[in-house]
C-alpha cells in the first residue's frame, strides 16, 4: 500500500468508531483548503492541459494520459473512476472516510471536532437552507401569490406536479421577509455565509438576497440542499436570474441543476440531455424527456463531465437555445467534452427557439426526433468554426485554423486527437500537416 500523503508519509490507523460524523461545513472547509492538484501530484506527475491537469491514471495501467484533475475533482476517462480529495485518499491509500477527512484537515491546519451521535443534529447551514426552502414554498402557496402561480402554470406551462417535483417557491418582494425569520431562528449569520441574506451597511441587520422571484432549490446529486436560484418577476431593471453566491457548500462550476431528480432516468437510458436553463429542465422532464440536466449559467467543466459519468451517462446530447449564445455555447462545451471519453452530440433547434417552448409545443415525440438527428460534437464544432467548409476563402480559413489550434491543444496524443485532426483536414480541404501549428 502506498503511503498516504501528509506528515512523514505515515498511513493513519483506521478509525474504529464507525459512528463518527463531521458537519457539512467542516467537510466543505477541508475541501476548500485542500489543493487537490498538489495532493495528487505526490503520487502522479501531472501536466497542465487546458483547464485541468493531466497524467497517467494511478488506478489502472495506460500509456496515454487519461487522468484529469481540477482544483475540486479528479476523473479518469479510461477506467471511469472519479471523486474529490476524500475519495482519492480512500481509493489510492485505502483510508476510511473519517481518516481521509482527518488527514486532509491536519494537512490544512484545521481542527475538527467530530460528532459521535447516531442521529447527528443538523448543521446551522442545513437548518438555514431548510428554513429558506420552507419559507419560499409557503410564500408560493399564499393567497397573495396568485400572480406568481399564474406565471409558473399558465405563462411557463408547468403542471403543479412538476413545480412540486422540483421544489419551486417564491421569494416575496419586501426586503426582509426571509431575513426576519432567520434572525428569529438565530440563523442570520449562517445564512449570510450561504448568500441567502445580505448584511445591511454599518449594522448587524440583513436583507433578502432573492426578492420578487420564483425560486429553484439547487441540490447536489444526493439531494443535499446547496442554495437557490431565482427568476425575477418585476418590470423594473434587474438581472433576470440570480443565484446565491458561491459558499462552503455551493460552487457553480461543479453544479448541474436537476441531477438529483433526473439521475435515475439518466442511468436507465445511459444518455444525458444537457440544456442551459431551469425551465428547460422542467419542461423536458414534464413531457417525458426525463434524462435532462442544466448548466445553470456556466460553461460545462470537467467536474460536470465526471458527475454525468458517475450518474451513468454514456453519451451527452447538447440541446441549447437556437440563438447566437446557444451556438457559441457549443465551442465552450467542446473544451470540456472533446478531451473526455464521453461521446457528445449536438441537437439543432430552430433559430430563436428555446428547449422549453419546443418541448411544450411538440411534446416528447418532437424532442425525441431532434435528439435522434443530433450530429457529433466534433462535426458541429467544425461547422461552427468554418461554416463554408472547404469552399471558404483563404483569410477565413486562416482565422478558423487559429481557433482550431486551441481545441487541438486540449487533446492528448492518441486516437481522439488523430481522428479529430483527420476530420478537420477533410472539412478545411487541406492536408493534416497544414492544420498543426
Amino acid at each position: 500500500m502506498s503511503p498516504a500523503p501528509g506528515q512523514g508519509g505515515a498511513v493513519p490507523m483506521p478509525t474504529q468508531n464507525r459512528t463518527l460524523r463531521f458537519t457539512d461545513e467542516q467537510k466543505a472547509q477541508v475541501l476548500e483548503r485542500t489543493d487537490l492538484v498538489a495532493l495528487v501530484s505526490r503520487d502522479v506527475p501531472l501536466k497542465l492541459s487546458g483547464r485541468s491537469h493531466v497524467g497517467l491514471c494511478p488506478f489502472h495501467e495506460e500509456k496515454t494520459p487519461s487522468f484529469h484533475v481540477t482544483p475540486r475533482r479528479w476523473q479518469c476517462y479510461g477506467c471511469q473512476r472519479n471523486g474529490d480529495a476524500f475519495q482519492y485518499l480512500r481509493d489510492k491509500h485505502g483510508l476510511t472516510f473519517v481518516d481521509a477527512v482527518r488527514q486532509l484537515a491536519r494537512d490544512a491546519g484545521i481542527e475538527l471536532h467530530s460528532q459521535t451521535s447516531a442521529r447527528p443534529v443538523a448543521s446551522p447551514f442545513t437548518r438555514a437552507l431548510t428554513f429558506a426552502e420552507r419559507h419560499f414554498a409557503a410564500q408560493f402557496e399564499a393567497p397573495e401569490a396568485s400572480a406568481v402561480r399564474d406565471y409558473v402554470f399558465k405563462t411557463r406551462g408547468l403542471t403543479a406536479e412538476t413545480a412540486r417535483r422540483f421544489g419551486l417557491g417564491y421569494a416575496p418582494a419586501p426586503w426582509a421577509t426571509l431575513a426576519q425569520g432567520l434572525a428569529r431562528e438565530r440563523l442570520a449569520f449562517d445564512a449570510e455565509t450561504l448568500g441567502l441574506v445580505v448584511r445591511r451597511p454599518k449594522t448587524d441587520g440583513h436583507y433578502d438576497f432573492l426578492r420578487n422571484r420564483v425560486t429553484f432549490p439547487l441540490r447536489a446529486p444526493t439531494g443535499q440542499l446547496l442554495g437557490f436560484a431565482g427568476r425575477f418577476l418585476g418590470t423594473e431593471s434587474a438581472p433576470k436570474y440570480l443565484v446565491t453566491p458561491e459558499s462552503p457548500l455551493y460552487r457553480k462550476r461543479e453544479h448541474l441543476y436537476g441531477l438529483d431528480v433526473t439521475r435515475a432516468a439518466i442511468r436507465s437510458c445511459r444518455v444525458a440531455v444537457l440544456v442551459e436553463g431551469y425551465f428547460d429542465v422542467h419542461c423536458l422532464f414534464q413531457v417525458g424527456v426525463q434524462e435532462v440536466v442544466a448548466l445553470s449559467s456556466t460553461a460545462i467543466t470537467p467536474s460536470h463531465v465526471a458527475q454525468l459519468v458517475a450518474a451513468g451517462a454514456e453519451e451527452v446530447v447538447l440541446l441549447f437555445d437556437g440563438d447566437k449564445a446557444g451556438l457559441a455555447a457549443i465551442e465552450s462545451a467542446a473544451r470540456a467534452l472533446l478531451p473526455s471519453s464521453l461521446p457528445a452530440r449536438v441537437a439543432s433547434l430552430p433559430a430563436g427557439t428555446d428547449p422549453d417552448d419546443y418541448a411544450l409545443t411538440h411534446g416528447e415525440a418532437g424532442v425525441r426526433r431532434l435528439l435522434a438527428d443530433a450530429q457529433p460534437l466534433s462535426v458541429a464544432l467544425l461547422h461552427r468554426l468554418l461554416p463554408e467548409g472547404a469552399t471558404a476563402g483563404l483569410e477565413v480559413k486562416l482565422k478558423a485554423r487559429k481557433q482550431l489550434a486551441a481545441f487541438l491543444a486540449l487533446l492528448p496524443e492518441g486516437f481522439t486527437r488523430a481522428a479529430f485532426l483527420t476530420a478537420a483536414a477533410a472539412h478545411f480541404g487541406v492536408p493534416e500537416a497544414a492544420l498543426v501549428i
